[in-house]
């Protein structure tokens, strides 16, 4: 399971639902990439949703 490290998004369930409006179980999940990120000179590999990515400019 995959999970943003800055602000914990992770997967959710939900339902598909047909044209009949027959609904089955799936999961969404998070759009999450693997980064370097440069942390006092550091370099840290971190797990990032693209949302996240936004927010810090990368």
């Amino acid at each position: 399971m995959s999970r943003c490290d800055f602000c914990d998004k992770s997967s959710t369930a939900g339902c598909c639902i047909s044209h009949s409006h027959k609904k089955t179980k799936r999961t969404f999940l998070p759009n999450v990439h693997s980064k370097t990120i440069n942390i006092d000179d550091r370099k840290i590999k971190v797990k990032v949703c693209t949302s996240c990515m936004k927010k810090l400019g990368k």
